[in-house]
């Protein structure tokens, strides 16, 4: 892809994940309580994300992640407040992956002969996959909207159109990509079924639900990351 037409596809795909995630943004900003172990997560990984494909020059997935890491950076600072401060076993699992995602990458930068960097972004993936899975279940309840999560998984398959880097280019826009592609489904049917089974429903979001996890971005975003996850009930 011409250097030109692949920058515009990143701003295009960074564009997608911030938009998809202003939504839960403003909802934290007006007294949503995201759970902040989770979110810290999905910053780390995504950060190590981004680094790991600027090492490697992939600068189509470097700005996927960037986008998903600032955006969950905010979610972080605007729920600071009265975000939940409870830590489940599988916040610590997900922190210490993210944080193993760190050493790797930094032995892989000062010598990429004992360490390959795709290695570091694979553990970082499995850190925000780990904090996203309990989002699953929340949208099959069908308290999460399918449209951010589809927005996120358009802006991973952006992304891997434009990639470049090697296989440090494509790892996390291709996870973004199914998990958003699956959780947007899942959303959809999720809905439907809570439609079919109640006149009349309430829906709440996940950082609402004692023991889930959820995500944004959106990440991943993500992010998210996923989103990127996590994302309010009113989408958009």
């Amino acid at each position: 892809m011409p250097p030109v037409l692949a920058a515009a596809v990143t701003i295009a795909a960074a564009a997608l994940v911030i938009h998809g995630s202003a939504g839960y943004i403003r909802d934290v900003a007006a007294g949503a309580a995201p759970r902040l172990a989770t979110w810290v997560v999905f910053t780390v990984a995504m950060g190590e994300g981004t680094a790991a494909a600027a090492i490697k020059g992939a600068w189509p997935s470097a700005g996927l992640t960037l986008a998903g890491a600032v955006t969950c950076a905010a979610i972080v600072a605007a729920g600071w407040r009265h975000g939940r401060r409870d830590i489940k076993r599988l916040d610590r699992v997900c922190a210490a992956l993210a944080l193993a995602g760190v050493g790797l990458l930094t032995a892989a930068d000062l010598d990429p002969r004992l360490l390959p960097v795709a290695v570091a972004i694979a553990v970082s993936v499995g850190a925000d996959g780990l904090a996203f899975a309990p989002t699953f279940a929340n949208g099959w309840r069908g308290a999460e909207p399918w449209r951010p999560f589809a927005q996120f998984g358009l802006a991973a398959a952006l992304t891997l159109a434009a990639a470049g880097g090697g296989l440090a280019g494509v790892i996390y826009p291709g996870y973004e990509v199914v998990i958003n592609a699956a959780m947007a489904a899942i959303a959809v049917l999720g809905s439907r079924g809570a439609q079919g089974s109640a006149p009349a429903r309430v829906t709440t979001t996940c950082t609402e639900q004692p023991g889930n996890n959820p995500r944004d971005h959106p990440a991943a975003s993500a992010r998210p990351a996923a989103a990127a996850a996590g994302i309010g009930p009113d989408g958009l």
